[in-house]
This record gives C-alpha cells, structure tokens and sequence, in this order.
C-alpha cells in the first residue's frame, strides 16, 4: 500500500478522475435544457434568448421585447432578432459594459413559452428595427 502512495502514476491518476468529475459537472450533459436569459442594456433593450459567458457574452436565438403604448391589450411582444429588416445572422454578441443586468428566466415563463412554441405568438413585421443604435453587434460564426 506504501508503495501506491509513493508512485506518481497514482496521482496522475487521481487527478485525471477528479478533472472528469468536474468537467461532468459543469458540463451536465445528462440535464441538456437549454437555459434562458434575459438580458437589459443600457439603451433600454431587453432580449431574450440562450446565453453563453464564456469566452465572451453572446446569445442564440435571441429575441427583442417589444413595448407598444397604443396597444391597450397586449402592449408587449417579442421579436426574433433574426427577423430583423437589416436581417442578421448568427450569433448576437453584448458589450459587457452596455449590459445593466442578467437574469435567468424560468422555463415556464411565457417568454419562453413564446420562444419554443412559436406559432403561438403574433407575428410581428420585419420592416421594424431590431433594436435602437447602441444595439450589440452581430456576427455570423
């Protein structure tokens, strides 16, 4: 048993395992759900959608709150991002320092209920702008 110890294969060992562990942790790919995110910039945008932190802050699938004040009934909506006139593709990328906060969205929200199920929501027409000028630049990685 002294001799296990004292080999340096043993310790190769365990801390391989250990980073197998965690990596399994982290990773999770046995709970795969995507998870949403609302994100508020400081123009007053809020988007929706899958976010990643690491190594930068971007969304997929991302999708606008709306806010119409002549709309009595339902003054809110939600945009696809892609569906934007300009028509964007890819990935959306935040500015850190344009972003107010983050919160995470439960999965029966009806933002998310909205995102999954599609055909369940109003469309709304393309020829309005995503978003305002300080909007976050897109790429098509």
């Amino acid at each position: 048993m002294r001799d296990l110890f004292s080999n340096p294969k043993f310790y190769v060992v365990v801390i391989l395992a250990l980073v197998v562990v965690i990596a399994l942790l982290v990773w999770n790919p046995f709970n795969h759900k995507p998870n949403y995110y609302a994100v508020y910039l400081t123009s007053g945008d809020i988007y929706f959608g899958q976010l990643s932190f690491f190594p930068s802050l971007k969304m997929h699938d991302a999708y606008l709150l709306r806010v119409d004040t002549q709309n009595q009934q339902n003054p809110y909506s939600l945009s696809s991002f892609s569906n934007a006139f300009w028509k964007p593709e890819g990935t959306l990328y935040f500015n850190r320092s344009m972003v107010l906060w983050i919160a995470p969205v439960a999965s029966d929200s009806p933002v998310v209920q909205a995102i999954t199920n599609p055909q369940s929501v109003p469309q709304q027409p393309s020829n309005i702008p995503a978003a305002t000028s300080t909007a976050p630049a897109t790429s098509g990685k």
